[in-house]
């Protein structure tokens, strides 16, 4: 069903797909150059949705780490019997969503599973991108956040059923 989708949050695909191309709404891209949004998300939807995971779980883990109290810009914190590290990078500027949906971000932050020490980066925007859509950006993009990943660091997740 992904893939027949000619739009998205009220926007056309193709549209969607050039500005999520580098240079446009970011200079690297929320997609690579040879990148198309419906097989990204079908593919990331079959992994996820395969494990029996939903990507609004994925995000909710996002989300708690992005909020979590941080005393440093290096903070520990314990959540679910592990230990993380947490480190924020704030920008001035913030990153506007390419889905039109009025989100931005302006933090990228690095979480650390320090018991079995798996890690990932990700962006305040990203929350959104996969709690909304299932949007993890493209396999070329730099800033791709991998569900496979989010699992590992956030390895006490139960499949949803």
């Amino acid at each position: 069903l992904i893939r027949q989708l000619s739009r998205l949050n009220g926007v056309a695909v193709d549209e969607l797909e050039q500005s999520m191309q580098p240079r446009s709404l970011s200079n690297y891209g929320f997609l690579g150059a040879n990148e198309h949004l419906l097989d990204v998300l079908a593919t990331d939807n079959d992994f996820v949705t395969g494990r029996g995971f939903t990507h609004q779980q994925l995000a909710h883990e996002l989300a708690y780490i992005m909020k979590a109290p941080a005393s440093s810009e290096n903070a520990m914190l314990i959540y679910n019997d592990r230990v993380y590290t947490k480190m924020v990078a704030m920008f001035f500027g913030s990153q506007e969503s390419p889905f039109r949906d009025g989100e931005r971000g302006s933090h990228d932050i690095i979480v650390r599973n320090r018991t079995n020490g798996k890690a990932f980066s990700f962006s305040e925007l990203h929350i959104a991108m996969i709690g909304r859509y299932g949007f993890y950006e493209g396999p070329n993009s730099p800033y791709r956040v991998e569900p496979s990943e989010i699992l590992e660091v956030f390895d006490f997740l139960a499949p949803s059923t």
